[in-house]
C-alpha cells in the first residue's frame, strides 16, 4: 500500500470567502475522486483549527493499492479537474509518499 500525505497552506481567502468556504471546495473535490480513480482507496481531507505561523491549513491524507496506481493517478483526467479546482486557493504545499 501507498501512502500520499499533502499539507497545503492557502492563499488568503478573497473577499466574500472563508477559509472554511474554501475548504468545502477542496474536500468534496478530494473526496469525490475515490469513486473515479482505480488504485485509489482512500482520500480524506482535513482543516487545520491551530492557528500559528507554523501551522498548515489543509492535510490530504490518500492510499493507493501500489505505486503505479499512485502514478497512473497524477496523470488521471479526474484528478486534472480536481487540481483545476483547487490549485487557485494553494499558495505552497509539502507532500511525503511512502510504502507501508
Amino acid at each position: 500500500m501507498i501512502k500520499h500525505i499533502a499539507l497545503w497552506r492557502l492563499k488568503t481567502p478573497a473577499e466574500g470567502q472563508s477559509k472554511e468556504s474554501i475548504f468545502a471546495i477542496i474536500k468534496e473535490a478530494i473526496e469525490s475522486q475515490q469513486a473515479k480513480i482505480p488504485g485509489l482507496t482512500a482520500a480524506e481531507v482535513g482543516l487545520n483549527f491551530k492557528e500559528s505561523e507554523k501551522a498548515l491549513d489543509v492535510a490530504i491524507y490518500t492510499a493507493f493499492v501500489d505505486i503505479a496506481a499512485l502514478n497512473a493517478y497524477h496523470a488521471h483526467p479526474v484528478h486534472h479537474q480536481t487540481r483545476a479546482k483547487v490549485d487557485a486557493f494553494v499558495a505552497s504545499s509539502v507532500f511525503v509518499d511512502y510504502e507501508v
